[in-house]
């Protein structure tokens, strides 16, 4: 008789705890960061003249559509409107910008161009936020062409 006591104040605490909001229920555990597409990085890129500098633009999870990825390169290397493709299910895609063989025109001097990342769309036409806390204006990175 005992023992059935205490097992029925046991199974009354224990209900009566289940019914209760507890200081983890409040907890979101929905997605907060939205969907953006960033630079892998964005340290200066070194490269000697009539190379090719690569540079990678990256998402956080792969996409069942395809991304584009809109950038344009300035100073020593003008290229406007440019665009690269994330493919489906992938998380990345690698540029390469040409350098010019002949950019350097005095000895031991460097110039440079810089990679800025405009905007990017899904395939369906959703855009895409620019770097991971929302902050385009840190979405660049400079190459700096050496001739050696």
């Amino acid at each position: 008789m005992k023992n059935i006591f205490i097992l029925l104040i046991c199974s009354t605490i224990g209900l009566q705890g289940c019914d209760k909001n507890g200081p983890g229920d409040s907890y979101d555990l929905s997605n907060p960061i939205a969907p953006y597409v960033a630079l892998s990085s964005t340290a200066d890129i070194e490269v000697v003249q009539g190379d090719d500098a690569k540079v990678i633009f990256s998402v956080r999870t792969a996409f069942q559509q395809k991304v584009t990825v809109y950038y344009h390169v300035t100073g020593a290397i003008e290229l406007a409107d440019q665009t690269a493709t994330i493919e489906r299910n992938k998380t990345s895609v690698a540029i390469f910008i040409p350098t010019p063989a002949d950019i350097i025109t005095t000895p031991g001097t460097t110039e440079e161009a810089m990679v800025t990342l405009t905007k990017a769309t899904t395939e369906g036409g959703r855009e895409l936020t620019i770097g991971q806390r929302n902050d385009p204006e840190t979405q660049h990175v400079n190459i700096v062409i050496g001739d050696q």
